[in-house]
């Protein structure tokens, strides 16, 4: 199911090259207990689901310390190739694929992709993101979503652009979206799928007829730079829905090079306030740098994120550790 296509103001290349920091990918991960979600998530292959609960009592240190450990099988980023590409699961995909996708056609999305886009995904959503990503022009932008049981999924197939999963992420945030997984993967050609899993906690999309097209039109146009999602979070912020008092965390910011031999992790704990996602994401985009792996829990009005990032392929060097942590920490004062 492809619900809508729209106008996209997309950055081309020469304007992307004059911005670096913002045309940073993100590649995020937001993983929870294992199992098979609508998304078609290929939950417990390959070690590439972990569990994110928080246990009553847990601190910071214990979950970035479980989590380190379960990156390191898959921290390796290599992209397809035909020669490396594992030839059983290959093989099933072009055995198996539906009569409306060609093999040319399914070669052609995973070229260039991370090897770990088929350790996360079925084979049924692999083919759903094929067809997502047809015709895919400067202007356009594929969503696909559907609910099943209390978890809904949500699908985007625009061409890459700055502050994209940041901007995504602010969307389903002011509609009251609770966002438990979600992945990016960026190709060569700089095509975007971005996927999400989330449940609607105060039940927008239920009691909403069109709650559906308006969660997709607002994307759709934050997405092509007709809304700007701030305003959105502000409004939100102010409305009385929202109102209530939380819990005053001070934000705590740490960077690790050494826990990982490719990633470096970054943990942050702070109030679980609207659009804390957002405004993270933010300004690790605005630092040029890449996630490879997020992991999200909270716990009671506190919020822990562990993130796994590299800048330009590597880990970050001390220089940039310290400029990302104290622009993060400026950033976060506002939940306190």
């Amino acid at each position: 199911k492809i619900v809508g296509r729209r106008p996209l103001d997309i950055d081309r290349p020469a304007e992307r090259r004059a911005q670096p920091q913002q045309g940073a990918a993100i590649r995020l991960r937001v993983s929870r207990a294992p199992q098979l979600h609508p998304l078609g998530l290929a939950s417990g292959q390959a070690g590439q689901v972990e569990s994110a609960r928080i246990q009553g009592g847990a601190d910071l240190a214990e979950f970035a310390r479980l989590h380190q450990q379960r990156e390191r099988p898959a921290r390796a980023e290599e992209h397809l190739h035909l020669a490396e590409r594992n030839h059983d699961e290959l093989h099933a995909l072009q055995e198996h694929r539906p009569p409306d996708l060609s093999p040319s056609e399914i070669t052609t999305f995973l070229e260039g992709l991370p090897q770990r886009y088929l350790r996360v995904f079925t084979p049924e959503a692999i083919y759903r993101n094929v067809r997502l990503a047809r015709d895919i022009h400067p202007d356009e932008v594929h969503t696909w979503m559907e609910r099943a049981g209390s978890i809904w999924s949500l699908s985007v197939a625009p061409l890459d652009k700055p502050f994209l999963f940041s901007n995504i992420c602010g969307v389903l945030s002011s509609f009251g979206m609770n966002i438990l997984r979600g992945h990016a993967f960026t190709n060569p050609n700089g095509l975007v799928i971005d996927a999400f899993e989330f449940t609607d906690d105060e039940r927008y999309l239920e009691l909403n007829a069109d709650g559906e097209g308006r969660v997709l039109q607002v994307l759709q146009d934050v997405v092509a730079g007709k809304a700007d999602v701030a305003v959105l979070l502000r409004g939100r912020e102010q409305s009385i829905l929202h109102a209530r008092s939380t819990a005053r965390i001070q934000p705590v910011v740490r960077a690790d090079g050494a826990a990982s031999g490719h990633y470096t992790i970054l943990d942050i704990v702070a109030g679980n306030a609207l659009g804390l996602l957002h405004r993270i994401s933010r300004v690790i985009s605005q630092q040029g740098c890449d996630v490879g792996l997020v992991l999200i829990a909270t716990e009671g009005e506190r919020a822990i994120d562990v993130f796994h990032i590299t800048k330009a392929g590597a880990k970050l060097t001390d220089a940039e550790q310290g400029a990302l942590t104290a622009d993060l920490q400026h950033a976060l004062e506002g939940t306190v």
